[in-house]
């Protein structure tokens, strides 16, 4: 696959259309909020929670508009660049097949 880049309008778009994504091997519904042309906006933020040391935290990674003007794109990945200034790959999911599919409720 080739990487290219697109714009941030694009990437908006494309993760409309999916039904989460996945990152560092965990599935998380992004919460998507309008583009603004403001380079502080944060449109995208994923959330999840995480055990550390014996206790459950809240684990939020945002992104805005000024970082991401241009995200990369390969395949179904895609790279962006949260708040923190670090670039952070994302899986596209569109569609998603359970794995017990054809097992009875019973088993």
């Amino acid at each position: 696959m080739t990487k290219r880049e697109i714009s941030i309008q694009d990437a908006y778009h494309i993760l409309r259309q999916c039904i989460g994504v996945m990152l560092e091997d965990r599935f998380i519904e992004p919460s998507i909020f309008d583009i603004e042309d403001d380079y502080s906006n944060e449109w995208l933020s994923l959330q999840w929670e995480e055990e550390y040391r014996g206790e459950i935290l809240d684990v939020v990674v945002a992104f805005t508009e000024g970082d991401n003007k241009k995200v990369l794109l390969e395949g179904s990945e895609m790279t962006l660049v949260n708040t923190d200034g670090e670039e952070e790959t994302i899986v596209l999911v569109r569609e998603w097949i359970p794995t017990n599919f054809g097992e009875s409720e019973e088993d």
